[in-house]
């Protein structure tokens, strides 16, 4: 594992900071216009992380498709990495970010995503998730 792609990579402020600057990079640029359209869409009480950049963006072979952002992806405003990442600060994410090495090695061929965003995109619900 790189250090940048291993669990907890983003309790680092310098590798949040890092892939924040990554966001426009041609591979995840469509789907960071679309969370910001989702975002200015639904005001400012909802909170949608971007897609990892480390990821493979609009060119992964392998979707990985979990419920519901956790504490740790929601925004730097609260205390997470603003993305949706294996690298977070949580023990659900270390285990992701192990079991995509192990299974996928290369995990670029990844992209992770959750449910809600999923089914806000297609206008099925008009909200996301909320810190309360």
């Amino acid at each position: 594992m790189i250090p940048q792609d291993s669990p907890y990579a983003l309790t680092d402020a310098g590798e949040r900071v890092a892939r924040t600057a990554r966001i426009r990079e041609p591979h995840v640029a469509p789907l960071s216009e679309l969370v910001d359209r989702m975002r200015k869409e639904r005001g400012p009480d909802c909170h949608i992380p971007y897609f990892d950049p480390c990821d493979g963006g609009i060119h992964a072979r392998i979707l990985i498709l979990m419920e519901a952002p956790g504490p740790k992806a929601i925004g730097p405003n609260t205390g997470g990495s603003g993305f949706v990442s294996r690298n977070n600060a949580d023990p659900t994410a270390s285990n992701l970010c192990k079991i995509c090495h192990y299974v996928f090695g290369d995990v670029r061929s990844t992209i992770g995503s959750q449910i809600y965003l999923t089914l806000m995109a297609s206008e099925q619900i008009v909200s996301g998730p909320t810190l309360s």
